[in-house]
């Protein structure tokens, strides 16, 4: 992928669709915003071994998406159609990331 478009994506469209349904969420009536299936195939992302907020217990999972100097965690629900919940997104300095090897 060429650099320009590869900062273009991360840097404004990641951040901006990240907002996009934080909006969308709270002014929806619809039950569900997007599910995961749908998310899955269109967003890039990687899976949380847990999500920030630990007060969704095993009711949520979350993943990530990077974008710029920020992470955005997009919570799903474990239940039924598993629908965006919420998104929340955090600066560089809130976020550390820990690789396994």
């Amino acid at each position: 992928m060429p650099s320009k478009l590869r900062q273009l994506l991360l840097y404004v469209c990641m951040p901006l669709l990240a907002w996009v349904f934080s909006a969308s969420l709270a002014a929806a009536d619809a039950p569900c915003v997007m599910n995961y299936e749908t998310f899955e195939s269109a967003v890039p992302h990687l899976d949380a071994e847990s999500c920030p907020e630990k007060s969704m217990g095993d009711k949520a999972f979350c993943r990530v998406s990077v974008g710029g100097d920020h992470a955005h965690v997009f919570y799903f629900s474990s239940e039924g159609d598993r629908c965006l919940i919420k998104v929340e997104s955090f600066d560089d300095e809130e976020v550390e990331l820990k690789f396994k090897k």
